[in-house]
């Protein structure tokens, strides 16, 4: 579904992908810049996978192939693709589009999610475009670091991953058996935040999943380790400027659209990209 398009600067969209659906290896052929309303997304770029849920921003440059697959609810991702990128990179972002780049939330939400608001309102050409910008000046640069991620850092993301609770930092140097202090440096190295940030981002993707799921309010905090509804409030607002309920409200907008598209007919668009 487009939502905007400025020829020659950038194109906006929104696409429902269909449960279980597999896009095998492609590219795009401009910048782009993503982030997952709905759904759970694994996608492959090479020997890396990055396990993507609700929250999850993606800064992707032009002709990296990539395959993705989607998993038994769907997805419904919100897309920026940029038709001329050095007239939005001149002075910002432009490492954010140089690879493949994937971060659990960050201050790049909230205005992502403004910027969701403003496409579906149809706000001027003008708005969008400054919200555009506040998207990537707000984003996290990529994390230095060169190669591949040792293995005893993967093990400390999946336990978090897994992990229904809040696990501290002490409990996972164990876990990979390291010291804190290595830990800490090496994980804001590679994922470019701290341990516990990605700790409360993952638990706040998990609430943001079974929210738009049709989960109650009380039963996400619950699941996802929050100490109450209240607690689940507070962290909710504060890395989105939404509450949970009006997140739910977010997704039922797009469920209604009489013209949101589906899989398919991604499918076959970027086969012709």
């Amino acid at each position: 579904m487009l939502l905007f398009h400025a020829p020659g600067l950038l194109r906006i969209v929104e696409h429902r992908y269909d449960a279980g659906l597999r896009l095998r290896s492609h590219t795009h052929a401009v910048p782009s810049m993503s982030i997952v309303l709905a759904g759970r997304l694994h996608e492959r770029r090479g020997r890396l996978v990055e396990s993507a849920r609700s929250l999850s921003l993606s800064f992707m440059g032009a002709d990296i192939a990539h395959d993705d697959e989607f998993g038994p609810r769907g997805g419904v991702m919100f897309q920026v693709h940029f038709e001329s990128p050095s007239d939005t990179f001149d002075d910002c972002g432009g490492s954010l589009f140089d690879g493949w780049h994937w971060f659990r939330g960050g201050p790049a939400v909230r205005p992502f999610l403004r910027l969701v608001h403003a496409a579906r309102a149809q706000r001027s050409g003008e708005d969008i475009q400054q919200i555009v910008l506040d998207v990537v000046t707000a984003a996290e640069p990529p994390a230095d670091a060169r190669g591949t991620r040792p293995l005893w850092l993967e093990r400390v993301r999946e336990a978090i991953d897994d992990s229904r609770e809040w696990p501290r930092v002490g409990e996972l140097a164990r876990v990979a058996g390291v010291h804190r202090v290595q830990l800490a440096r090496q994980f804001r190295r590679y994922f470019g935040c701290s341990v516990s940030a990605y700790v409360r981002r993952t638990r706040l993707q998990v609430a943001a999943e079974q929210i738009v799921a049709g989960g109650t309010i009380a039963a996400a905090s619950h699941d996802a380790g929050f100490h109450d509804h209240a607690h689940l409030c507070r962290a909710f607002e504060a890395e989105t400027s939404l509450s949970p309920s009006s997140w739910r409200n977010l997704r039922r907008d797009q469920s209604a659209h009489p013209h949101a598209d589906d899989g398919r007919h991604e499918r076959h668009r970027r086969q012709r990209e």
